[in-house]
């Protein structure tokens, strides 16, 4: 029978003596009933000794070592100098509410301990009733010792740190990549359409070729010949451009020929979307653009010869003229593709900050791009953190790794680690090579970023250094430095930092 009970609190440790009573051979459903009222569960417990904590630190420790049921010095103390010595006379079964604890104490110790169900109801009413039966406390001590010791206790057992969250690096790589797909999509639409706004009707084509037609009668013989040439592709850009409008799937190499209706030489004099989309806005009518344009025109390219270039190309330029309703569709599906630029280039800022705090090492070492590319693939860091090196080399290659295997043939050297740097450098013979010593490297720099307390980008430096060293000893048989050697280079670079910083904190 249990005659002694444990109970953890928050404030430190507490044995309870089970007095000898009649209620005590009772039925579990009346010691539950007992529990809840103070003036009864008192005649079934008595406090025998508490020996508080020393301080909030020395609090975590001892929860720590409870939760993973170790028995520290601290515990052990407290139990050899209030529990009576085990012997065939003197029988001691202490009651211990963890079951991994209550293993240890009976391996160290040597105490018989139970965790079964009237243990588990004792230490409930304990529990209740903790304020009124450890009269050392305060009130409100023990409130506020479970309120510290609770975040203490899961900032130290989760880890969880809202700067290096990488879900928020999984989510932005993804917009990224179809941002640039609707950009690219929207520009090329900038770049070719129609002449007036398609209502999605077969009566609505008709009226646009209607249309079509007596503008070119207004047109000389030449642009007549031209009309009569191109007429059915602008009518036919009508379906391609208004039609799937929302359609990521749209092929923007077919609808080249919007704003290109009215300035065709623009495309040829500036290649950039942005810029391009930018121009759109800025010349609209190029009937209109003058020398006091040019200004504004050195502003959007950046170079003066090439705004010339468009002043000049403007006013020779061989392209129909358009109405004004026609620009105005034309400017706000530009400003639309400026938007998004605008908002790429933001989201694209954020993402190389969000991995400079999340995989600080990682980015150092193959790129942010690439890195948080491999943390997408992956699902987190965690998961990329626990995957091999050759499980790293080849992610993002799954499908031509299954094909391979499935008709037996040459498996592929890389997946996405193809986009760093490093192995375009590689020449065809050491491809394979250094794809698998640049998987290594970002298994280890994922590691390091995953379980490391304070990010630094130390050690993704170094192990970029060691892919440049092997790569010029592919080329002229330099030894490169063994990665042990740069480890432990890197750590007194932070252990001399680290005694630094102490030394300026004394200081001040």
């Amino acid at each position: 029978m249990v005659n002694y009970i444990l109970f953890e609190t928050a404030s430190g440790y507490a044995l309870f003596e089970r007095l000898q009573s009649d209620e005590i051979g009772a039925k579990l459903e009346e010691v539950q009933q007992t529990v809840l009222d103070l003036a009864k569960f008192g005649k079934m417990v008595k406090l025998k000794s508490f020996a508080p904590f020393k301080s909030a630190a020395h609090a975590l420790e001892n929860a720590n070592d409870v939760s993973e049921g170790v028995v520290n010095e601290h515990l052990k103390a407290f139990l050899e100098v209030n529990l009576p010595k085990p012997g065939k006379k003197t029988k001691v079964e202490l009651g211990v509410s963890e079951r991994n604890l209550a293993g240890a104490i009976k391996a160290e110790l040597g105490y018989e301990c139970e965790t079964n169900e009237m243990v588990l109801e004792l230490v409930r009413g304990i529990r209740l009733h903790a304020d009124k039966l450890l009269k050392q406390l305060k009130e409100g001590d023990l409130e506020r010792a479970q309120l510290g010791l609770g975040h203490s206790y899961s900032r130290a057992k989760v880890k969880f740190n809202v700067n290096r969250s990488d879900n928020m690096i999984i989510q932005s790589i993804a917009l990224l990549d179809q941002l640039d797909k609707d950009i690219n999509t929207f520009s090329m639409r900038v770049r070719g359409g129609v002449l007036k706004e398609w209502d999605g009707t077969v009566d609505g084509a008709k009226a646009l070729r209607i249309s079509l037609g007596r503008l070119a009668t207004a047109l000389s013989m030449r642009e007549v010949y031209f009309f009569r040439k191109f007429g059915e592709r602008i009518c036919t850009l009508g379906f391609t451009l208004y039609g799937p409008l929302d359609s990521p799937n749209s092929h923007p190499t077919t609808n080249r020929e919007w704003y290109s209706w009215h300035f065709p030489e623009l495309v040829k004099i500036v290649n950039d979307n942005y810029q391009y989309a930018k121009l759109a806005c800025l010349i609209k009518n190029k009937s209109n653009l003058g020398k006091e344009h040019l200004e504004s025109l050195e502003e959007v390219v950046g170079d003066e010869s090439l705004a010339k270039q468009i002043l000049e190309a403007a006013r020779a330029s061989m392209g129909t003229d358009i109405s004004t309703v026609d620009l105005i569709n034309i400017e706000n599906f530009a400003e639309r593709v400026i938007n998004l630029s605008n908002y790429r280039k933001k989201l694209h800022e954020y993402l190389v900050s969000k991995m400079h705090h999340v995989a600080p090492n990682l980015a150092a070492l193959i790129g942010e791009m690439v890195g948080a590319r491999l943390i997408s693939h992956a699902g987190s860091l965690t998961n990329l953190s626990k995957y091999p090196a050759s499980t790293v080399q080849i992610l993002g290659a799954e499908k031509a790794l299954f094909r391979a295997l499935k008709t037996k043939g040459n498996t592929p050297k890389y997946g996405l680690i193809y986009h760093s740097s490093f192995i375009g450098r590689a020449g065809a013979k050491n491809k394979g090579r250094i794809s698998r010593f640049v998987a290594n490297k970002c298994s280890i720099a994922s590691r390091i970023d995953c379980f490391s307390d304070k990010p630094t980008t130390k050690f993704g430096e170094a192990l970029k250094k060691q892919v440049e060293d092997r790569l010029s000893f592919y080329e002229s048989g330099t030894a490169p430095t063994k990665n042990v050697d740069a480890m432990k280079k890197v750590m007194e670079e932070l252990e001399e930092e680290s005694e630094d910083d102490d030394v300026m904190e004394v200081d001040h």
